[in-house]
């Protein structure tokens, strides 16, 4: 995936967040006065909101959020522009790189833009 490519997606997903926050507001004002407003807030509403950024009043959060997400495909977006700007010169010396050694760029900034793992949890009760 190029830079190009990446910043649009990125961009999309910041705008999709963007359309949840204001989703999850009308949600509140809707369960307002209800008798199931305090369960909806405590339950499913809170792991809603606290799935796309840690700006929240709850206690605790998710462990990837996507603000984070969003935050790392911009820093990749970054960097394959920065590499594309700069590709066919090194950067240290100013020589023209070979084709194979543009590959080999190319191909690492491909891996940085590549998600995190999500670590496994450990089960406390293995142990």
């Amino acid at each position: 995936m190029d830079a190009k490519e990446l910043r649009q997606r990125t961009e999309k997903l910041y705008d999709l967040k963007e359309e949840l926050e204001e989703v999850l507001e009308n949600i509140r004002q809707a369960l307002r006065g209800t008798p199931e407003e305090s369960a909806a807030k405590s339950y499913w509403f809170a792991h809603i909101r606290t799935a796309l950024d840690k700006d929240h009043g709850y206690l605790g959060g998710s462990f990837l959020t996507m603000q984070e997400t969003i935050d790392a495909m911009d820093e990749a977006a970054t960097d394959a522009e920065s590499l594309e700007e700069s590709e066919g010169e090194c950067e240290e010396c100013g020589r023209i790189l070979s084709s194979e050694e543009l590959k080999a760029r190319r191909e690492d900034a491909n891996e940085a833009a590549q998600p995190t793992p999500i670590p496994k949890r450990i089960n406390k009760e293995s142990k």
